[in-house]
């Protein structure tokens, strides 16, 4: 494989490399501070510090079937302006889904940027063999949620059933929604969801990926895509589904990203809504009714109180001794928050003393935790 000639090339090889897992990807990235130098210098990197030895790394970075997806991906790009690359810590690039550990290095995008960084971002999932119930939740939510949070925008994945009618039906009631695919932005699948996707683009929303062009639609896509709905939204609301299903796995990757999960309880005699009622019975989602459950839950319709939040969480910052606050300010500056170990160097305390104040500033309110043990500021 050629050594890519920049950044954004070096970006792109790793992106599109599946031989390395998304985590493992977005470590490395983190820990050289720029892809280039994973390509042009990677005996710097320790074996103890990645999951795989470095010449066993060294093997999987440089493919030749990376360097002709890199070729395909530039040409894609170049031929239509309309796409846009995102890599991650960039401006655009969703704020909540740089905290996951698995985050992608980068994401392609159709519409309208803006809308990546939008307030509300919620996501709406379920089953492709839903029923009229399920399709009557969408449109009553939707229309609800448009009186109360008209800023709302809707994320889902394109898929037949659930994902399809939420995103028609956010589009009726005229708020924003994006879709999230499981193959590159050359196609949509399925063919049926052109029209709604393009309807999406119209307005104001869009379409997000991190596969390249010319992406098969394999099943492991589909798994890797649910986990980028799940970690760039506030919220997930499951609107109707079995025992089984790729909206009970978005379900369990928002949990395990501390974000608020939703389910509407369901007919115990269907088959189809088991896995909504398991959900609610297990205390893996609150059971709602209607859009303005969902957003008294969520504290959204309050923004005077979130005012006083805002303004009581910088008071207690500025209350914080010395250590307190650099600590806490590492953790802030952070684009993907930081662990004990990436804090230690930069603050020069003992470990005990470092954990003593990671608990003060976490029962304070200030930071939480999340899967990996990484610390982040606390969203309110």
């Amino acid at each position: 494989m050629i050594v890519p000639e920049n950044e954004f090339q070096a970006l792109l090889a790793l992106s599109l490399n599946d031989r390395l897992s998304a985590a493992v990807k977005l470590q490395l990235l983190c820990l050289t501070g720029n892809a280039l130098d994973l390509f042009q210098e990677p005996d710097l990197l320790y074996d103890s510090v990645l999951s795989c030895p470095v010449e066993e790394l060294k093997d999987k970075l440089f493919s030749d079937t990376v360097a002709r997806k890199v070729v395909k991906c530039l040409s894609f790009i170049e031929k239509n302006p309309q796409v846009h690359s995102i890599p991650f810590g960039s401006r655009y690039y969703p704020r909540l889904l740089s905290e996951c550990h698995d985050a992608p290095v980068m994401l392609f995008y159709i519409g309208n940027l803006e809308t990546l960084g939008a307030c509300h971002l919620l996501s709406m999932v379920g089953t492709r063999k839903c029923t009229q119930y399920g399709k009557d939740i969408c449109g009553y939510f939707c229309s609800d949620l448009h009186k109360l949070m008209p800023d709302a925008t809707i994320v889902s994945g394109l898929a037949y059933g659930i994902d399809g009618i939420s995103h028609s039906a956010a589009i009726d009631n005229n708020l924003r929604t994006i879709g999230v695919l499981a193959h590159g932005l050359d196609d949509i699948y399925p063919a049926e969801h052109r029209n709604l996707a393009e309807r999406m683009v119209e307005q104001g929303g869009g379409l997000l990926s991190e596969f390249g062009p010319q992406t098969t639609p394999f099943k492991q896509n589909f798994i890797a895509r649910n986990r980028i709905i799940a970690g760039m939204t506030h919220a997930t609301i499951v609107v109707e589904s079995g025992f089984k299903g790729g909206s009970l796995i978005t379900a369990e990757l928002a949990n395990d990203y501390g974000r608020e999960c939703f389910a509407f309880p369901q007919n115990i005699f269907c088959s189809q809504s088991a896995g909504c009622n398991m959900l609610i019975g297990k205390n893996m989602a609150h059971l709602i009714t209607s859009a303005s459950d969902f957003v008294d839950i969520m504290g959204w319709g309050v923004p005077k109180q979130l005012d006083m939040f805002a303004v009581g969480f910088e008071r207690t910052v500025s209350s914080l001794d010395e250590n307190r606050k650099k600590v806490f300010e590492l953790i802030r500056k952070s684009h993907n928050g930081a662990s004990l170990e990436e804090i230690l160097p930069q603050c020069c305390l003992p470990i005990p003393d470092l954990t003593v104040m990671l608990l003060d500033l976490e029962l304070k309110g200030l930071i939480q935790t999340a899967s990996g043990g990484r610390y982040f500021v606390k969203r309110f």
